[in-house]
């Protein structure tokens, strides 16, 4: 451009006003490193106001799919709610019928379980206590998978010392 004060000489180009440059971000926005203007000052940046976390940290992975614990009160509704699921998806998760009501400090699934075990993972041993339901909970296995896996009648029991596939 000119030097303040002087007179273009012959042939010269006036100077765009920056607030009209092709191609370039209106004046007083600075342009990113992917050419789009970035709007609003450091400070601003810095600073948000009223930020709002969507991640709720009662939520847990288990075999690639999301659980929770159960807290005193939680019902399948209020967790249908908290979660953005429907009561019956909950209940079918978890293989449970809706009339049995949630016990605090219980595993609940938030998705569908999976046919079999993460990797790495292939044989349970059972241990006293153990139970197909509680087996298929701790892996994230669904019931009905587990009993094929193990070529056994739907509702039969495992014992302890039996060596179950999970995988």
């Amino acid at each position: 451009g000119a030097q303040p004060g002087t007179v273009p000489g012959p042939g010269a180009q006036p100077e765009t006003p920056p607030a009209t440059r092709p191609g370039g971000p209106p004046a007083g926005q600075q342009q990113n490193q992917s050419g789009r203007p970035e709007i609003g000052t450091d400070r601003e940046m810095q600073e948000p106001i009223g930020v709002i976390s969507l991640a709720n940290t009662r939520i847990m992975e288990n075999n690639n799919v999301e659980y929770i614990i159960t807290e005193e009160g939680d019902t399948y509704q209020s967790l249908a709610e908290e979660f953005q699921l429907l009561s019956w998806e909950i209940s079918r998760y978890n293989e449970l019928p809706q009339a049995v009501p949630l016990k605090k400090g219980q595993l609940i699934y938030l998705q569908p379980k999976r046919n079999k075990a993460a990797r790495g993972l292939s044989i349970h041993v059972v241990a006293v206590g153990d139970t197909m339901y509680s087996i298929s909970q701790k892996y994230a296995v669904r019931l009905t998978s587990l009993y094929k896996m193990n070529l056994m009648d739907t509702g039969a029991e495992c014992v302890p010392g039996q060596k179950l596939r999970i995988r």
